[in-house]
């Protein structure tokens, strides 16, 4: 997971001259090797004070199970970026570091602790999908097959009521009559 958050802070603006010294430290970063990396960081620090190589130094402090030097490096990103777009991610970690350290401040960490997130972009609407239309086409199949069916049945009475006489008149079905008073 190192990968996206490095790969955000590389497209991030910085220098070109400590450019050469934070992709050698992402290289080591990504193949685990912490310490080294959080030397390159710092050494490109020095050169581009740039408030993103913070995260990666805090990230490698954390790496390596100094919590209270990650907390320190977070709580200086937030002091020189107090508007950035990671800011609530680097929040959320800051919270999750300080309740580790007060849970049990003595305890080991993680080899490669969970990295950063950027938030959503504000800039991007959330894409809601349409609502989707019942499909109508089955009851109008069904329909029309209903229909079909009644009118064949009302043509086939009709021809199998017919005189067979031949000169097209109805077959009397019957007359009632009224008795006269």
């Amino acid at each position: 997971m190192a990968a996206p958050v490095l790969a955000l802070l590389l497209s991030l603006s910085l220098s070109a001259q400590p450019l050469p010294l934070f992709q050698q430290g992402k290289a080591a970063f990504e193949a685990g090797r912490l310490a080294e990396a959080l030397q390159l960081f710092e050494k490109a620090r020095a050169t581009d004070p740039s408030p993103e190589l913070l995260l990666n130094i805090a990230q490698c402090h954390r790496g390596l199970g100094r919590r209270t030097e990650a907390i320190a490096t977070l709580e200086a990103f937030l002091a020189a970026a107090p508007n950035h777009p990671l800011r609530r991610a680097v929040e959320n970690t800051l919270s999750d570091l300080r309740a580790e350290v007060a849970k049990s401040p003595d305890a080991p960490v993680a080899a490669k602790p969970p990295e950063l997130t950027p938030p959503p972009k504000a800039s991007e609407p959330e894409v809601v999908a349409p609502p989707v239309e019942p499909r109508r086409w089955p009851y109008v199949v069904g329909g029309v097959a209903v229909g079909a069916a009644v009118i064949a049945g009302v043509v086939t009475a009709v021809v199998l009521t017919r005189p067979k006489g031949g000169d097209g008149a109805l077959p009397e079905l019957g007359t009632l009559r009224i008795p006269s008073p």
